[in-house]
């Protein structure tokens, strides 16, 4: 369901926040979505759409980092995917904003196209996004964030905030785990066919990971060491509330109602001891949650 939301909400630019808005995107096809059928939906729409936006790269920490740019003069929109995922996830988002949104959507370090890396830390994934605005000559963007992209995205915000100009997230906390992906490593290794990768993969997360299926001359993988994410996601282990907190941009934030993940950020509860400020309008809606806060003022 959560990733219906974020199908759903992506397609349209800010600030179209209101429930109204939300219903006039539930087009038939979306409503397919819903009902479980993301996976062809989204697999076709990825591969169309991947092809119209440029695939290039550049180099940093000794790695050679991957990244789709949908181009154009306008504003720069950058998406950041969660773990097993690839910047190619945002490509039918990126069709859709056009040409009012320049789309720039990385392939995280491990991931997708991007080099296989020795280390996953949080400040390894900042350095990645610091090093990808250095390479576009950004000054500000609006940065749009799923699962461990959200919580690079709050925490690169926290430490160059005059480069975040405003924040989209979904479904990720502030209060992190940092467990619960062992299972993952039961996708290690190559597969005689594709079948038997999907197989493995079980019909649960097949949907998400279909993009990431890699056809090599040993067989069938995918298009990241599932040990690598097993040890990015323990660094995403944490209490992140002052980072969330020495944020100041105006920030969405979007939850899928029967995600098995818990966001603070979007509870009717403000936690006892958090201020008031870290809060906004929350809309609950069938499928999905938005709170949205306006910039705080600084402190």
């Amino acid at each position: 369901m959560a990733r219906a939301a974020h199908c759903l909400l992506f397609g349209r630019p800010p600030p179209t926040y209101c429930r109204q808005a939300i219903r006039r995107c539930v087009t038939a096809q979306t409503q397919e979505l819903i009902l479980g059928n993301v996976s062809a939906w989204t697999q076709e729409n990825s591969r169309r759409h991947t092809q119209a936006m440029k695939r290039l790269q550049f180099q940093h920490d000794g790695l050679t980092l991957s990244y789709l740019d949908s181009g154009g003069d306008g504003r720069t929109l950058v998406a950041l995917h969660a773990h097993w995922m690839e910047g190619s996830t945002y490509a039918p988002l990126a069709a859709e904003l056009a040409p009012e949104w320049r789309v720039i959507a990385l392939d995280q370090r491990g991931h997708g196209h991007s080099d296989d890396a020795l280390s996953h830390t949080r400040n390894d994934y900042f350095g990645d996004m610091a090093a990808l605005f250095a390479h576009l000559g950004l000054e500000d963007a609006v940065v749009l964030e799923n699962s461990l992209g959200g919580v690079n995205a709050y925490q690169f915000a926290a430490r160059h905030p005059e480069q975040v100009s405003a924040l989209i997230i979904e479904d990720v906390g502030v209060e992190e785990s940092g467990g619960g992906m062992d299972f993952v490593l039961a996708w290690q290794g190559n597969f005689a066919t594709r079948e038997e990768l999907a197989e493995r993969v079980g019909p649960r997360y097949l949907a998400y990971l279909q993009q990431s299926f890699r056809q090599t001359p040993g067989g069938w993988k995918l298009a990241f060491d599932p040990r690598d994410m097993v040890v990015s996601q323990s660094h995403v282990k944490g209490d992140h509330w002052a980072d969330w907190l020495t944020t100041h941009c105006p920030a969405l934030l979007i939850r899928g109602l029967e995600a098995r993940s818990r966001c603070q950020l979007t509870s009717s509860r403000r936690p006892r001891g958090v201020p008031r400020r870290a809060f906004g309008p929350r809309t609950a809606d069938t499928s999905f949650t938005l709170t949205t806060r306006r910039a705080s003022p600084k402190r």
